[in-house]
């Protein structure tokens, strides 16, 4: 066993080295394309008639609260959670289980319903504005994104947020900002094959 142990750790560093090479000249920034639309929105909030900048400042400070309020849940959400273990119940213990160790079903139900509470506000209505549902869910997600860039900026890699809880905006907005795309209905996508032939 020793003598197996010995080679994991050896084939471990050896692996762990060629990745940091690979990957180590890589460009960390965030991505522009995925800024941008928070960027032009705080922007355009500065022109104008004073009430209109008013106005609009106070509407993006509301989804920026918004984005705030999630990221804070989020990042509870995916702490270590208290459990039960078996022990538990004979030692009166308790267990600290991280968020990658609880069932896929769990998870899944924690995603989605982080990602439905985050794309349910602010609505049109609350917003003293003529955004549509479309143009809120835009900025949104650029700033959750935005705002995880800069959450991260002193640290190595890049947090999970904006991409659990608003994928579908994200890539939309980089699909857009690099030309031509297509979208397709649901019902359409689910018919899509990849062809066997090359």
């Amino acid at each position: 066993m020793d003598v197996l142990l010995s080679a994991a750790k050896k084939e471990c560093t050896r692996a762990l080295t060629e990745i940091d090479t690979v990957f180590s000249p890589l460009n960390v920034e965030p991505d522009p394309h995925l800024l941008q639309p928070w960027r032009d929105a705080v922007q355009r909030a500065e022109r104008g008639p004073p009430e209109v900048v008013k106005r609009s400042k106070l509407v993006l400070s509301r989804i920026a609260i918004h984005v705030h309020v999630m990221y804070g849940e989020h990042r509870s959400q995916m702490a270590a959670k208290e459990g039960p273990t078996r022990r538990s119940n004979l030692s009166g213990s308790s267990k600290r289980t991280s968020f990658t160790n609880l069932s896929i079903e769990i998870r899944q139900d924690i995603l989605r319903a982080l990602s439905k509470k985050f794309a349910s506000s602010p609505r049109p209505e609350e917003l003293d504005s003529m955004m549509d549902e479309a143009a809120i869910a835009r900025l949104r997600a650029s700033y959750a994104y935005t705002y995880d860039a800069q959450k991260r900026s002193n640290s190595s890699g890049w947090g999970r947020f904006p991409w659990d809880v608003a994928m579908r905006e994200l890539c939309a907005i980089k699909a857009r900002a690099l030309g031509p795309h297509k979208t397709v209905t649901a019902g359409f996508y689910e018919r899509f094959k990849l062809s066997g032939r090359r």
